[in-house]
């Protein structure tokens, strides 16, 4: 069953939707036996995005490119004006 919340979901590639309920940003996928979610409280997106920042001090002089990803998405993040 699809939650009234879950019809404004933007899709984030490989099968993955994203979307929020005011307080979560909820991941969703398909599975066989229906959707996975996982909901990320913000303290917990703000740990998967430090990670994610972290990994280019643990690969110095790597090209890490989901970091170079996140950098890029941030720059060109629009404002939050933009979102209904």
């Amino acid at each position: 069953m699809i939650e009234p919340w879950e019809a404004r979901s933007s899709y984030l590639g490989d099968g993955v939707y994203a979307t929020f309920d005011g307080f979560h940003v909820w991941l969703v996928t398909d599975r066989d036996e229906g959707p996975h979610r996982i909901a990320l409280e913000p303290a917990v997106l703000v740990s998967l995005v430090a990670y994610v920042s972290a990994l280019r001090h643990l690969f110095p002089g790597q090209k890490v490119p989901c970091w170079e990803a996140l950098a890029q998405a941030v720059a060109q993040a629009p404002p939050p004006e933009a979102f209904p």
